[in-house]
């Protein structure tokens, strides 16, 4: 399991996670998460992963003349398996003249603040370096200043296009004179040089938020998040904020937008959401903007299509907020787009700011880490009696080997029994413990026939089960 990174040896190792990444990408795992691949539970709940924050945050802050606040962040980190670094993309206000001493609460009264689009590169993903470039020089200096006049960007890589200069893909909104106008994508063959924007006119929205686009491979198609609004909502919140959703072919033609997600309450609205493909489900990382205590948090939630969302624990962090004011993730945290997802374990960056969303507050780059496959686990909902789950079918033969991922306390078990279709037990696994990842099941019973397509039963006494997955089985080594 992944600790908390720290000093030269986190360092290292976060090092090979990333080497690993660039080899051997995780093998295609059943995740608890998924409801559709469970078909009975008894005292189960599935329960938002453990993160760890690295003690080397904030990883950096609001350091160049050029930066004078960073308000959202809205990361977008990709890990360059060629080059063997971290690439991030962070957004940020380039010019800020706004008198916070005189602003009201409701934070109306600025002048002027531009919108613009930084790069930053990192080795280890602790350490970064904001390169010189002359592309947007500062007085004449270099910075790593890459665009502006653009708000909410996403930035992705997009290794399936056969079109090199096409590779980087953005979607953001046009600004003029501090004001989102519309919303457009652009292009790029190394992620600093863009082509001109391609404006989208049938996505007549604000999307004041960090728009995110990715590929979904389930349905073949680009799919953008994107922000509307509720301007109608009776009562004490007349402006609700809500997820958008917009699909696409060629990343250049849009679908009209349509509405896929609300807040469960209209003081918890859903600020920005990055979407990614994992373990044959979308799973999107919510950012809650908590209206009446001024603040952003992070949850989880899951979706089959990209269009019906399921909440996971809702109320409860993904990653949790500083627990004092000034703390540098207390205020707000943004996740960035998307998790770098390794066999190893899940590296969650994500913006974080020391006051509240309508305050005056300085933002940083920050990093949580989750054990492999660790975004939620199936556990018992009463830790005084065992919890079963049930799967659907899995296809399975002698030549597979079941591969499971759990974390189990001292004195508890995993045991993992294969189901005929009437349920009678054809197979029984020897008792799983410990902490592992993608750990073999050796069978103890077995009938002389192994069904077709069984199910799966888990029984989970003191233990948490994140994953499980069916390999071709590894032949032993030759004797010599």
């Amino acid at each position: 399991m992944l600790r908390a990174f720290g000093g030269r040896f986190w360092s290292k190792r976060l090092l090979l996670l990333a080497v690993l990444f660039a080899s051997r990408l995780v093998a295609e795992p059943v995740l608890l998460l998924d409801a559709t691949r469970i078909e009975q539970t008894d005292n189960i709940r599935i329960a938002v992963g453990r993160v760890e924050k690295s003690p080397a945050n904030p990883l950096f802050g609001e350091d160049r003349p050029w930066e004078p606040r960073f308000d959202n962040l809205y990361p977008n980190v990709v890990w360059d398996a060629r080059e063997r670094r971290f690439k991030c993309w962070y957004n940020l206000f380039v010019v800020e003249v706004e008198d916070w001493i005189g602003s009201t609460t409701e934070r109306m009264r600025w002048l002027f603040r531009q919108s613009g689009v930084a790069y930053a590169t990192s080795r280890d993903g602790l350490s970064w370096e904001k390169p010189a470039l002359d592309l947007l020089p500062y007085h004449g200096a270099p910075t790593n200043l890459l665009l502006r006049d653009v708000h909410g960007a996403g930035v992705f890589f997009d290794e399936r296009d056969p079109r090199p200069e096409r590779r980087y893909k953005m979607i953001f909104v046009n600004e003029k004179d501090g004001r989102r106008t519309t919303v457009a994508v652009r292009f790029s063959p190394d992620g600093l040089r863009w082509s001109d924007a391609i404006d989208l006119p049938n996505i007549d929205l604000w999307a004041d938020t960090h728009n995110h686009a990715f590929w979904a491979p389930t349905l073949g198609r680009y799919v953008a998040i994107t922000r509307d609004w509720d301007f109608a909502n009776p009562g004490e919140f007349p402006r609700v904020r809500l997820v958008a959703r917009t699909e696409s072919e060629d990343f250049v033609h849009w679908s009209d937008p349509q509405v896929v997600f609300r807040g469960l309450e209209d003081h918890l609205q859903i600020y920005a959401m990055p979407v990614f493909y994992h373990g044959g489900i979308y799973i999107g990382l919510p950012a809650i903007f908590d209206i009446c205590a001024d603040r952003v948090h992070v949850e989880l939630a899951w979706s089959k299509d990209t269009v019906t969302w399921h909440r996971v624990e809702p109320g409860t962090p993904l990653i949790p907020n500083g627990t004092e004011p000034g703390d540098y993730d207390w205020g707000c945290v943004y996740p960035a787009a998307s998790p770098i997802v390794t066999d190893e374990g899940i590296q969650l960056f994500y913006g974080g700011s020391d006051g509240p969303h309508y305050g005056e507050r300085r933002g940083s780059l920050a990093l949580a880490t989750l054990r492999a496959d660790g975004f939620a686990a199936a556990t018992p909902a009463d830790p005084t009696r065992e919890g079963k789950i049930v799967t659907t079918p899995i296809e399975f033969s002698r030549e597979n080997e079941l591969r499971v991922t759990a974390d189990v306390e001292v004195g508890g078990e995993v045991l993992v029994e294969m189901l005929e279709a009437g349920g009678r037990v054809v197979a029984r696994s020897v008792p799983l413990k410990g902490s592992f990842t993608a750990q073999g099941v050796e069978w103890t019973v077995a009938g002389t026939e192994w069904p077709r397509e069984p199910r799966l039963r888990f029984t989970l006494k003191q233990a948490r089960l994140y994953s499980y997955f069916v390999s071709e089985r590894e032949e032993a080594p030759a004797s010599r």
